[in-house]
This record gives C-alpha cells, structure tokens and sequence, in this order.
C-alpha cells in the first residue's frame, strides 16, 4: 500500500517543483526521461505540467507557508498615561519554541514614537505596492 503512495507523492514533487521553477516542457521531458521514466508516461507528464502549470502556480502561492501573520490590530489610548498609546497586535502562526500558535502581544509607545512609526510603515507600503510581486514570478520564459 505505500508503493502508490510513494508515486503520488513523487508525482506530486516533480509536477510541483517543475511549476515552481518555471521549467520549460522540453526540459522537464528530458530530465524524467534520464531518471528512466518511460517516453509515453514522460509525455503524459509533460502534458500535465503544459496544461495546469498556472493553477498550480496559484495553489502554491495560496497555500505557501507564511509565518507572523497579522491577525489583528488594536490601538488605544491608556486613561492613566501621558503621551502613550498601547497597541496589540494578534499574530497568526508566530513560531513559538519550534510549534507555530497563535499569539497576542501589548506593546506601550510615546506618542512622538507612534508617529515616527507611522510615517516610516506609510513609506514601506508605498515601496511594496510600487514593487509587482505577480509580475516578477509569473512571467513566462
């Protein structure tokens, strides 16, 4: 019973890594035909890849591992401060002693802090959305 699943997942691997790379079809044929993988299979193989690649670009891009998702965001203002603002932030798979959880963390900031912070994560969302992230790996040799 673990020689079919030992295929699948080998399938599974080729197929996987050859969309990730953006191996050409004629490449990926020859590679599977030097590892004695038969010309018909190959071509089966080679099909596959040419006629899915893209959904399977987009299956990996969904389902990568992302570590330090932002949950949640909360920003307030301590009744018994001056000049300081508490802000929680809810993490999503922060690794914690090797296990990812889920996590809360308060952090407390002068006022003149949060502002400089502010202008400083303004200036990183404007340099990522000029950067095209889509183009850059979906492009097409």
């Amino acid at each position: 019973m673990d020689a079919p699943k030992g295929g699948m997942a080998c399938l599974r691997f080729l197929l996987t890594i050859a969309s990730r790379y953006n191996t050409e079809i004629t490449v990926f044929g020859t590679e599977l035909q030097q590892l004695g993988l038969p010309k018909e299979h190959t071509a089966i193989m080679c099909r596959l890849l040419g006629d899915h690649v893209q959904k399977i670009r987009t299956v990996l891009r969904d389902n990568s591992l992302s570590i330090n998702q932002l949950e949640t965001f909360q920003c307030t203002i301590p009744k018994n401060t001056i000049d300081c603002i508490q802000l929680k932030i809810g993490i999503h798979n922060e690794i914690v002693d090797g296990v990812p959880q889920k996590t809360t963390h308060t952090v407390n900031l002068n006022r003149n802090d949060a502002l400089l912070l502010l202008n400083e994560l303004k200036s990183v969302r404007d340099t990522m959305e000029n950067y095209n992230f889509d183009k850059k790996y979906t492009e097409e040799k």
